[in-house]
């Protein structure tokens, strides 16, 4: 995970982002440091953010609503970046599953509540203060819950423990951290009161009106049922529109195959396998030769069905258990998972032959196939995921300056 700059990010009473102290709604303790550098800095960052926001809106009436969009937008961005690149870290360490996935659900409902939340609390921000000071106090009590028992476990793994050993001694051993609990019950409590307080004032009020209005009341009770009836339908076409929008997300809309971000995420996957199994793992970097002109001559449109058509030749042509992504444009990735590089590169060797017998419609025209591949397998030396592709795009170049349709190897 790379290492950003904090910051500085400070209200004063008033509200106002300025260079004056920090208004603390979630105080900050050494304590909640984890001992993983990039992550403390991230979190601290976080905390300043949640503060800075909440005191924004306590003085709200003066401050521009694009004022309250940019710092919303830029709070948002920033948690949503942080707990990406949390989640790349315990990839990284190959944590136990267990934690992972309770780990990333905590990420999710936090993001989708201020996501949920954000019309609320920006057309009245001074009444949503509160949900502000419970999220802010949520996170505190997630960095020294959930963060410290990942940094316990990442710590057990690098000196040598089982991922399943290293999450067994975190659940026996764990100690809560009290005061960030305690502030976050309470705010939670605070707003259970408020609304209950709410609940209770519409009883009274529905108890007068039952008494002469025994008919109006029914009527109300019919018009509650039909609104629960689309309040249902509509939760289910939500559920179906956030699925579509999580695959499409991950999905490149020209060819189907996955994009490049989810090519990022199984790239780490595999790595992490390859490395606690001791198994092999190669990828394949794929360019289509003369695509260029393939655009300028007939049009994006001709070029967009070769793109297309070569996705599915390339899919059509590996194994099950290879993941072909394509990264933009005319570049595609292939993942090979437990392939050595001779097998990676009888795999390239193949796909280049089939795309060279291949000839694309293209408008008027037509492209005669042509690929020029780079392969490698990953090594020890490698550090991270990345070093991989980069080795694979050096032996793209090599290919490339080779004369074209051919295959090429980095260099170590």
């Amino acid at each position: 995970m790379e290492n950003r700059a904090l910051e500085p990010n400070t209200v004063d009473i008033g509200g106002t982002p300025s260079s004056g102290a920090l208004v603390e709604f979630f105080k900050w303790d050494p304590r909640f440091m984890t001992g993983i550098a990039s992550v403390d800095e991230q979190h601290h960052w976080l905390v300043d953010q949640m503060n800075a926001f909440t005191g924004m809106i306590s003085g709200a009436d003066g401050i521009p609503r694009p004022e309250l969009e940019r710092m919303y937008s830029r709070l948002m961005d920033y948690a949503a970046r942080h707990f990406s690149d949390e989640e790349a870290v315990m990839q990284e360490a190959s944590i136990d599953r267990r934690h992972f996935d309770k780990h990333t659900q905590e990420h999710q409902a936090y993001i989708q509540t201020l996501i949920h939340e954000q019309k609320s609390i920006l057309d009245t921000p001074t009444s949503a203060r509160h949900l502000l000071t419970f999220l802010g106090n949520w996170l505190v009590y997630h960095i020294s819950g959930r963060d410290q028992g990942m940094a316990r476990q990442i710590a057990a793994i690098r000196a040598g423990a089982p991922p399943g050993e290293a999450y067994s001694l975190e659940i026996h051993s764990r100690e809560g951290a009290a005061d960030p609990l305690l502030h976050a019950l309470n705010a939670m409590v605070g707003q259970l009161m408020e609304k209950n307080t709410q609940l209770m004032q519409w009883n009274r009020n529905l108890e007068k009106r039952v008494d002469g209005r025994t008919r109006e009341l029914q009527d109300a009770m019919t018009r509650l049922e039909a609104e629960m009836a689309e309040s249902r339908r509509l939760g289910q076409e939500l559920a179906e529109a956030n699925e579509q929008l999580r695959q499409a997300a991950m999905t490149d809309v020209l060819t189907g195959l996955p994009n490049r971000r989810q090519g990022r995420e199984r790239l780490r996957q595999f790595w992490s396998e390859s490395r606690r199994h001791g198994t092999p793992f190669s990828c394949i970097m794929v360019d289509a030769d003369g695509f260029k002109q393939v655009n300028d001559t007939y049009g994006h449109e001709a070029g967009d069905e070769v793109i297309r058509e070569l996705g599915r030749i390339l899919r059509k042509s590996t194994r099950s258990e290879d993941v072909v992504c394509r990264l933009g444009g005319d570049e595609f990735l292939v993942l090979c998972p437990q392939t050595d590089l001779e097998g990676a590169l009888a795999l390239a060797e193949s796909l280049r032959a089939k795309v060279a017998a291949t000839r694309l419609p293209a408008g008027d025209g037509a492209w005669l196939g042509s690929l020029s591949l780079g392969v490698a397998e990953r090594k020890e030396a490698f550090k991270r995921p990345d070093d991989l592709v980069i080795a694979a795009d050096k032996g793209l170049y090599v290919a490339k300056r080779s004369g074209r349709n051919r295959v090429g190897v980095g260099e170590e």
